[in-house]
């Protein structure tokens, strides 16, 4: 509706740029920060509207250029007014006028990208000018008596809403931390981002409007350069014309401390609405995949190609952010290096960029790659040596190794939910340490970082059930060994499944019938093959077993089947020939040594001699089984093909 009415009366257009203004002043006293928000949005789609109309009009006379830029510019005024309605004023993230900015900001950067998808270079230049001007609006820079002072580059909106003291004091280091000023400073700092992720995309546009015009609107984004000047001096700062300013950027942008994951995800935001700016037509019912995150697909490539190009020489970070860096978490200090490793990743296609965007040729190109390489390495070699210093001067946190018993000891050596064969003793006892033979099992290189006092560092997602696995599987181990050597055997040689199968059965009704519960224990593959087949409906009558075969339910891990009344298990050794028959009443009792209450793993760390980044981790245990004087049949495949 605005938008068909504005060739003929243009008065009706200007009233409809003041109108969401108007609202925002008329509501002041009681609106809520959401409704404030939307009145910006609402704003900012009639721009959406009025390059519509633009990009549909295809007369040609000069009132209807002179009628467009007349709408254009009234627009941009309109914009801009609403310095005059949020103000100047200084506020904290928890006063309104704040997210009024964030909001407005976020807008600006949307309005550049809408206007060049819909190729209209003047009011791109319009909107862009917007986005340079937009410190000067909202931010009176000589008010930050602290800015030179802190480390300013890490202030991000989302940092201030959860700050934590020890942060405050790294940040404003011996300086009192204002929270206007560090609210300002964020503003600063989320301005120099969205002109990142704004000039990220727009390195990605192609067939909109011709390069060297966009190469021209990079240059004037991410040097902070006004392109409609009005006359007045310039406040504007934190142009982007050096690599170690640029990685600061960078480092700001993709950190792992604090409250950063939710400044990624609004930076994220920020880009995939950019990305659906004018976006295709998708097939309906169809799923589109892409690689990585939104983001990612964007920023990687413009700090590349903005990081070689501007690496005229080799470089380093400011002493702030080193600073700052070396107080990081060892976890934070690994994220970083695996991020910044792939800002070195280039491709033929991005080398090309740096060519054509810095007017340089391929030698020269080849050259700064060179620098920025050695640079960023420098970086991560420093990252690397900070960890590995705070890994060998840490303490083994005892706390940690008494976590590491608790997932071990866990449902491992109870008869409820231990494993095979320690579930079928008929008793269980939990004795002290101290009267049962203990073993021990060693896991060598072992990182000693996963134990240090202190170090936060990037663990496993399983690693308690990996812990808790390894000992399961220990226990298992042990159980049947001595459970094996501890029974006096019948040995059979057979050779073939039948055959064992046969005796097993035939063996099997003699335990029965006197009165036990025969249990049959199977190594090799080819028996376990021609039972487990067995079990089904879908195998041929004449290849299933002469034999009656149930499946209970609620039984055991390894659990195959009852084969004429037999329960049969797998054997958890690796390649055995071998399979075991034998009563379950043999397995009489099981004393399994306790350190204390519910811990029945005690384990340590013993450092290594000659890797001081890791060590040994050994688990002490104490498993003795008592085996009754009952007979068992040991049954010797000669032809296993296991």
């Amino acid at each position: 509706m605005v938008t068909s009415r504005i060739q003929q009366d243009n008065s009706y257009y200007e009233s409809w740029c003041y109108f969401y203004l108007g609202l925002f002043a008329f509501e002041n006293s009681a609106r809520p920060k959401n409704i404030g928000q939307e009145y910006i949005e609402g704003h900012y789609f009639i721009w959406v509207k009025l390059m519509e109309w633009i990009s549909g009009n295809d007369s040609k006379s000069s009132h209807k250029d002179s009628n467009e830029d007349r709408a254009i510019k009234h627009f941009i005024g309109s914009w801009e007014s609403w310095k005059n309605r949020i103000g100047k004023d200084d506020a904290t993230i928890s006063d309104s006028e704040y997210w009024y900015k964030i909001t407005h900001l976020e807008r600006t950067s949307h309005m550049a990208i809408t206007s060049i998808k819909h190729k209209n270079i003047e009011a791109a230049k319009w909107a862009i000018d917007a986005l340079i001007y937009w410190e000067d609006e909202f931010i009176e820079i000589h008010k930050l008596a602290n800015y030179y002072m802190w480390h300013s580059a890490i202030v991000t909106p989302d940092l201030m809403q959860d700050i934590p003291e020890g942060l405050k004091e790294l940040i404003a280091e011996k300086n009192n931390f204002n929270e206007i000023e560090a609210a300002t400073i964020s503003l600063l700092n989320y301005w120099t981002d969205i002109r990142c992720l704004t000039a990220a995309y727009i390195i990605s546009l192609t067939g909109y409007i011709d390069n060297h015009i966009l190469k021209e609107f990079l240059s004037y984004i991410t040097e902070a350069k006004r392109i409609k000047p009005s006359g007045h001096i310039s406040n504007t700062t934190n142009s982007i014309n050096n690599a170690s300013e640029l990685i600061g950027i960078y480092l700001r942008q993709n950190g792992s401390w604090n409250t950063q994951n939710d400044y990624k995800e609004r930076l994220e935001k920020h880009i995939e609405n950019v990305a659906r700016i004018q976006e295709p037509a998708w097939v309906s019912g169809r799923v589109y995949s892409f690689d990585g995150n939104t983001r990612d697909q964007y920023l990687s490539v413009f700090f590349t190609t903005y990081g070689i190009g501007l690496s005229t020489r080799e470089f380093s970070i400011s002493r702030d952010w080193q600073s700052f860096l070396n107080s990081c978490s060892i976890v934070e200090k690994e994220n970083l290096i695996n991020s910044l490793s792939s800002l070195k990743s280039t491709t033929e296609e991005i080398e090309e960029k740096i060519i054509d965007l810095f007017d340089i040729d391929h030698e020269e190109m080849k050259s700064r790659k060179s620098n920025f390489e050695k640079s960023v390495d420098v970086l991560i070699n420093d990252l690397k040596e900070d960890t590995t210093r705070s890994i060998i001067e840490s303490d083994v946190d005892e706390n940690i190794l008494r976590s590491y018993s608790s997932y071990a000891s866990e449902n491992n050596f109870s008869k409820e939910k231990g494993p095979i064969p320690l579930s079928m003793f008929d008793k269980v006892f939990h004795t002290s340490a101290s009267e049962v033979t203990l073993r021990t099992f060693k896991i060598t290189n072992f990182n000693k970082s996963n134990v240090g006092r202190g170090l936060e560092v990037n663990r496993a997602i399983n690693e308690k059930e990996w812990l808790n696995n390894v000992m399961r599987q220990r226990a298992q181990l042990d159980t049947f060994r001595k459970l094996i050597m501890g029974t006096n055997w019948t040995n059979h040689e057979v050779k073939s499944a039948n055959e064992v199968i046969e005796h097993a059965v035939n063996e099997g009704r003699s335990i029965i019938k006197s009165g036990k519960t025969p249990i049959l224990f199977i190594g090799p593959w080819s028996v376990f093959k021609k039972i487990d087949s067995s079990k089904w409906d879908y195998t041929p009558k004449s290849e299933r077993l002469p034999y009656e075969i149930k499946i209970e339910s609620g039984m055991p891990e390894s659990y195959i089947c009852h084969i004429d009344g037999i329960e049969t298990y797998r054997l958890p050794f690796s390649r055995s020939p071998e399979c075991f028959l034998t009563p379950k009443e043999n397995m009489e009792s099981l004393e399994i040594a306790e350190f204390d209450e519910g811990i029945y793993v005690n384990i340590a760390f013993e450092e290594s001699e000659d890797d001081p980044l890791t060590g040994t981790l050994s688990l002490r245990y104490g498993i003795e089984p008592r085996i009754g004087i009952e007979k068992g049949h040991r049954y010797i495949l000669s032809d296993a093909e296991d």
